[in-house]
């Protein structure tokens, strides 16, 4: 018994082209798993943003500026992490989808929500900076599970549209 749980504790940190099954390695916003689970993940925060009353479809945007960082971990799936600037404005309505979403594979009636900062104006620091997590597991009906948003830096939060808690979803706005 002492043998088998030896074997798998030592067959778990064994490594393949320098990726360590279960560590966290770097990414970038070519790898496309990583852009469909950022798309993933903005259109289940539109969905509870707006189900909250704290998102008008109509008239804002998720304005994306920075993409600072992104890793991946192979758990139960891929678990994605990135850290990012955004913020919410209804002064960019008619510009144009942000390229990195575009580029996923999500549900193209959510790509016109997320516009890039310098087209709409915005400089990125002016963005709150925001850690999105999720989780892709291909083997389930909704691939992209455990979305968590964590306002890192508390300017422009948008944990509370997410939750519909906090201090006025709608007076965060850029």
């Amino acid at each position: 018994m002492k043998c088998l749980l030896l074997f798998l504790v030592l067959g778990a940190v064994y490594s393949e082209e320098e990726k360590v099954v279960g560590g966290v390695e770097a990414d970038d916003e070519h790898d496309p798993q990583a852009l469909n689970a950022l798309n993933g993940f903005f259109i289940k925060f539109i969905d509870h943003a707006t189900d909250n009353h704290c998102f008008d479809q109509e008239k804002e945007r998720i304005v994306i500026g920075n993409l600072e960082k992104i890793t991946k971990q192979v758990v139960a799936g891929e678990k994605f992490e990135f850290l990012l600037r955004a913020g919410v404005s209804d002064k960019c309505a008619d510009v144009a989808t942000h390229p990195l979403l575009e580029a996923a594979n999500g549900d193209g009636e959510y790509n016109k929500f997320f516009v890039k900062a310098e087209d709409c104006g915005i400089d990125s620091s002016e963005l709150g900076e925001h850690k999105i997590s999720i989780v892709w597991q291909q083997w389930k009906d909704d691939h992209y599970n455990y979305p968590k948003l964590e306002d890192v830096d508390g300017k422009h939060p948008l944990e509370g549209l997410w939750t519909g808690e906090g201090n006025g979803c709608r007076d965060h706005r850029i």
